[in-house]
């Protein structure tokens, strides 16, 4: 459950419209877990220049199970105005989450689950319910 960045640079090499960067969280086999961009579809993107660089951050706390797991990182922005991946890069970090001594985790994702029971012991034979 601790917090990390996930951050990369950018440089603009051409003009570049309607920009938004963007990480997506894998597993080692290629399922994808979660991930997100810097601005929502319907938002106003930055534009860059030409020489133009940027420093992008993805704060995230990392609630995965044990095991291995992969971030792709990319940027993408309008061509003739379609939206098309500019950059990106598969597979920019790999990093393990270790066992936990928790062992009570299901599945791939803590999702913060607080389980609890309510006991009701079966009356003794014999006693009215």
């Amino acid at each position: 459950g601790r917090s990390y960045v996930l951050r990369y640079e950018v440089s603009f090499e051409g003009a570049c419209r309607k920009v938004r960067f963007a990480t997506q969280f894998k597993t080692k086999t290629g399922v994808e877990l979660g991930g997100r961009a810097t601005h929502r579809l319907a938002e106003d993107m930055p534009d860059f220049q030409p020489g133009d660089r940027i420093s992008v951050s993805f704060e995230f706390t990392c609630v995965l199970a044990p095991g291995t797991y992969f971030a792709n990182t990319g940027v993408n922005g309008l061509v003739n105005g379609e939206r098309e991946s500019l950059h990106r890069i598969l597979d920019a970090l790999m990093f393990q989450v270790l066992p936990d001594p928790d062992d009570s985790l299901v599945g791939m994702v803590d999702l913060g689950i607080i389980p609890s029971i309510d006991f009701h012991p079966a009356p003794a034979p014999g006693t009215p319910s």
